[in-house]
């Protein structure tokens, strides 16, 4: 029995359709882009990215957000405002068919902490021969600041799952290497020009101190949830 020529080419199409099909399974799910409002312990902030393949992706992020906080070393109270400013950008990598996901990348570290310290009480001076007391309000604030490294490297894992157009949930777990403090101490106006080995040896013990504590969050925690939108 002859087949028609018309029954022929339909016979053709379906099985190159079929073909291509078991070739390309997954080509209704190609590339996008997405945006996703955050909030994270670098602050709120928002990202914005590209998902290739299902296997890659780049992220730009943005967080910032300020907050004071007080705290005490020896004499000293401080009143410090704590500013959480940066920009990252970072690479995904999926290892497996749905949005579980490493992270690499780099961030733009513009956290510091910047403030003033008062002592509290008397302070017992000794001049000369004789031990005399300081009211610590009228020596006056000192100032202080603590930066980061400017660029600071983020390893993460996460999970977005960006291959269907609409809203999704994202979250990402990692850490910020910040690197050593760098802590600035100045002392009040009145004994910035004082030569009294007191004062150097008050001014050297706060810096230390601030450093050391500092210094603990040199390795920033990293915690972000947000809500992504794939257009």
């Amino acid at each position: 029995m002859k087949i028609k020529s018309s029954s022929r080419q339909r016979l053709l199409c379906l099985s190159l359709s079929i073909a291509a099909a078991a070739v390309c399974p997954e080509q209704a799910a190609a590339s996008s882009w997405f945006v996703a409002p955050q909030a994270s312990t670098l602050g709120l902030g928002a990202q914005v990215g590209y998902r290739s393949d299902y296997d890659f992706s780049v992220r730009a992020a943005w967080n910032q957000f300020d907050f004071d906080k007080q705290f005490k070393i020896d004499r000293i109270k401080y009143d410090t405002n704590i500013r959480l400013k940066s920009m990252g950008l970072l690479f995904d990598f999926y290892p497996l068919d749905n949005g579980f996901h490493l992270t690499a990348g780099l961030y733009r570290n513009d956290n510091q902490i910047s403030g003033t310290g008062m002592l509290e009480g008397n302070i017992p001076v000794r001049i000369g021969n004789r031990t005399v007391r300081i009211d610590g309000k009228q020596v006056g604030a000192f100032q202080t600041k603590i930066k980061y490294a400017p660029v600071a490297p983020y390893l993460g894992i996460g999970y977005h799952n960006v291959t269907e157009k609409g809203f999704s949930f994202t979250a990402d777990v990692g850490v910020l290497y910040q690197g050593h403090a760098r802590v600035s101490v100045e002392p009040p106006a009145q004994l910035s020009h004082s030569n009294h080995p007191l004062v150097k040896q008050g001014i050297d013990e706060q810096k230390r101190e601030i450093e050391k504590r500092a210094n603990k969050v040199r390795v920033y925690p990293v915690i972000t949830l947000g809500v992504a939108y794939t257009f």
